[in-house]
């Protein structure tokens, strides 16, 4: 009994250190947004928060700030130290004949020719530009805001985006960086390629991390991994995975065709149509343009709701205040952390700010906009500008922030 009783409260001990996690400021990957809250659970690729007001939210790693995503990986490894150990189990398997299993690591990794998976090609769209790799068959594509992810399998999830470079990735392992990991070991590190093994901090074990960059037409690719999975990657999956991401390339001109395209075309504006949605468990109603659909992410009652057309995201819609207005100067203000240069204001009033901003990391001029529409009792913030890839023309923009203005409680 005394055993039993110790057991519990050995247990109960272990819950409250978890459980009494401390709050902090949890920022969006953007930047514009920023909640109280403690950590409850981490669970794969996302975490559940708490904020001060006892609301418990889900979230996908790759929607907080590399601040949070830090803390989180810090945070994963203080807890497993925490549990006791239980009986060890087997690596997963690897692609191919890649085993999961360590293996000595070369100064560069070695292209296999022997019996590997079969390859398939996969479009990806970060922007309005639609690209094809060619990736393990049967390959999934989450597109996790900001990047995309194309994983298959436990040892291959290849991060894609269209803005950053190099230089970035090096600055994350430098001396001084926020986990306090170093760099073990340079297995390749030139123009178009970094390999890293790293380990430090709470980073146990050595861990293979990369970044390669893609040229592709006019346009630059940067793919990577993160140590953030903590998988076993060998320098094997490394080597396969830059091989496939060097088989970027614009798609097809059908499939361009497919995608989106702008909403209002030569002035004509599309029919609208209501369309409803439901987020914190209120619905609500709106106009939007015919084919429009909505759906929510983050899981639970706190996830923001989005609408789409063709796959491609046009508005983002969560309850906020007026204060989301002043927030989002701030974010493209003077001193952003970003370098965003506000080229414009179109719109700058109590309920709506638009902006033609310069954005540096992929050179180009892009309009954003919120606007703090009532309904009810609340007030909803919609905007199209979570992460810039919209690529929304004036008119377009002018077209969602009428169609927002008509939100209303259903």
């Amino acid at each position: 009994m005394r055993v039993a009783a110790l057991s519990i409260l050995v247990c109960l001990l272990e819950f409250v250190a978890l459980a009494s996690a401390e709050q902090r400021t949890w920022t969006s990957a953007d930047g514009k947004f920023s909640v109280e809250a403690e950590l409850l659970e981490i669970n794969g690729p996302a975490v559940k928060i708490k904020t001060a007001a006892g609301k418990e939210i889900s979230l996908p790693l790759t929607k907080l700030s590399q601040k949070d995503r830090d803390y989180v990986l810090v945070e994963k490894k203080k807890r497993a130290a925490t549990k006791p150990a239980g009986p060890a189990t087997a690596d997963a398997t690897a692609i191919g004949d890649v085993a999961a299993a360590d293996k000595p690591m070369t100064t560069r990794p070695q292209t296999r020719n022997s019996k590997g998976p079969q390859l398939g090609p996969i479009n990806i769209k970060p922007r309005n530009i639609i690209y094809t790799l060619d990736v393990p068959a049967g390959a999934q594509l989450n597109q996790d805001l900001p990047q995309e992810r194309i994983v298959a399998g436990p040892q291959f999830a290849l991060m894609v985006q269209d803005y950053g470079d190099l230089k970035a990735f090096r600055d994350r392992y430098a001396p001084g960086n926020p986990l306090d990991v170093a760099i073990k070991q340079k297995l390749v590190d030139d123009e178009t390629t970094v390999i890293y093994v790293v380990q430090g901090g709470l980073i146990d074990r050595p861990t293979i991390v990369f970044a390669t960059e893609v040229k592709v037409g006019d346009a630059k690719l940067l793919c990577y991994n993160s140590e953030i999975e903590s998988k076993p990657w060998t320098a094997d999956d490394v080597a396969f995975m830059i091989k496939c991401a060097k088989t970027a390339r614009l798609a097809t001109a059908a499939d361009q065709k497919s995608g989106s395209k702008p909403l209002v075309v030569a002035g004509k504006e599309p029919k609208l149509t209501p369309v409803e949605f439901t987020t914190r468990n209120v619905t609500y109603t709106f106009s939007m343009p015919v084919g429009a659909t909505t759906d929510n992410f983050g899981d639970g009652p706190e996830g923001n709701s989005r609408v789409q057309i063709n796959e491609q995201e046009i508005l983002e819609m969560r309850p906020g205040s007026k204060e989301d207005l002043q927030g989002f100067k701030s974010y493209f203000g003077p001193k952003n952390m970003k370098g965003y240069v506000i080229k414009k204001t179109l719109i700058d009033d109590d309920t709506t700010v638009e902006y033609i901003v310069h954005n540096p990391a992929r050179g180009v001029d892009e309009v954003v906009f919120i606007v703090v529409v009532p309904a009810g009792d609340k007030m909803i913030v919609c905007h199209n500008s979570m992460v810039l890839q919209n690529n929304s023309t004036a008119e377009d923009a002018a077209l969602l922030i009428k169609c927002a203005k008509t939100l209303k409680m259903k």
